[in-house]
């Protein structure tokens, strides 16, 4: 398997490429110029990862005249991971990040004489507004969208869908849920989605005292809306299950890649009160005019709020036909790792 893949710098990225380069012949690694001496540091010994210099902001896309050429003439396979992630990034940047690059990768793939499969990670938040069951074959239910980043993602999962190839290629989507930390280690790169919380608790853990004489804990959330998770080593192996294995026959595929089972708001957050020895309950409050400032003083961006009272329940039914066969993946079976390095920064000793 010859692969261009883009994204390999990235969190998840890494995880993919790291178990993907011993099943290529060759695996090309598209890397902006700004991001060249890292992607060296961290692949330079892999014989079989090449770096190719380019942008998906750029039409042209490649660099270098010849290896543009080499490229289109032996690539069998594009892993599409690179993305603008910010749920508080400006529709400009989202826009040019997601939206362009994505249909500047397909430009590109559309010239390649023996592409076989186009891989793209997209996200759920893709369903926006959307109440009820989410399906996999489906993307357009008129949802509405908070903020640039989920609009972005799903104008460029749209484009991919929708793109006709002058060959048969085989279409994946993947979107993932809100990647945790690696289950066996519990480690992660970034703040965001459930570490909100815990970011939050573990600034206020100096006042833990005064917040166990409380009976509860006002925090705006709605008690069923579920956290849809997936740790990224679980995710990266559902994505290899795809690339490598190829399960299906159909010529368009999407997926639901989070766990088989995952936690409501309020599960989550009893563990995090528990791991740090806050005996307190969460108590949710309804979402009102006020929540947009609730959120705020708990050092979360207003843009979550939409995810914190969310119905949307992401069906799975192609996601654990093609994938899951061989890997089942239940927040029980990952939280204790999960919440280790919670509570090793401000826990109560076991």
């Amino acid at each position: 398997m010859k692969i261009l893949m883009t994204g390999g710098t990235g969190f998840l990225g890494r995880y993919i490429l790291e178990d993907l380069i011993s099943h290529c012949e060759i695996l090309y690694l598209l890397v902006r110029k700004k991001s060249f001496e890292k992607a060296k540091g961290l692949f330079s010994h892999h014989k079989n990862v090449i770096l190719i210099s380019g942008d998906l902001e750029n039409m042209d896309l490649i660099e270098g005249g010849e290896e543009y050429h080499t490229l289109k003439n032996e690539i069998d396979t594009i892993l599409h991971v690179a993305a603008y992630y910010d749920i508080e990034g400006k529709m400009s940047e989202c826009y040019v990040h997601n939206v362009v690059g994505t249909q500047n990768l397909l430009y590109f793939a559309n010239q390649c004489s023996k592409l076989e499969h186009f891989h793209y990670i997209s996200t759920i938040a893709v369903s926006g507004s959307y109440h009820g069951r989410f399906y996999e074959e489906s993307l357009d239910y008129s949802q509405g969208f908070t903020n640039p980043y989920s609009q972005t993602k799903y104008f460029a999962e749209f484009q991919v869908k929708n793109w006709t190839f002058t060959s048969t290629v085989k279409k994946r989507i993947y979107r993932l849920g809100i990647l945790v930390g690696d289950s066996l280690k519990g480690e992660t790169l970034k703040i965001d989605g459930p570490y909100y919380f815990t970011e939050f608790l573990l600034k206020n853990i100096d006042k833990k005292d005064f917040i166990n004489l409380l009976p509860f804990l006002p925090i705006p959330y709605d008690k069923k809306t579920l956290f849809p998770l997936i740790p990224v080593d679980h995710a990266k192996d559902y994505i290899l299950q795809g690339i490598l294995k190829n399960p299906s026959t159909f010529a368009m595929r999407t997926y639901h890649v989070i766990g088989m089972t995952c936690p409501t708001i309020e599960n989550f957050l009893l563990d995090c009160f528990e791991t740090l020895g806050i005996k307190s309950k969460p108590f949710p409050l309804p979402n009102t005019q006020l929540s947009p400032f609730l959120v705020q003083l708990l050092g979360m961006p207003q843009e979550v709020l939409h995810y914190m009272y969310s119905d949307c329940i992401y069906d799975q039914r192609c996601f654990k036909e093609d994938l899951a066969s061989k890997r089942e993946c239940h927040y029980e079976d990952y939280k204790d790792i999960l919440f280790t390095p919670l509570k090793e920064r401000g826990g109560e000793d076991s």
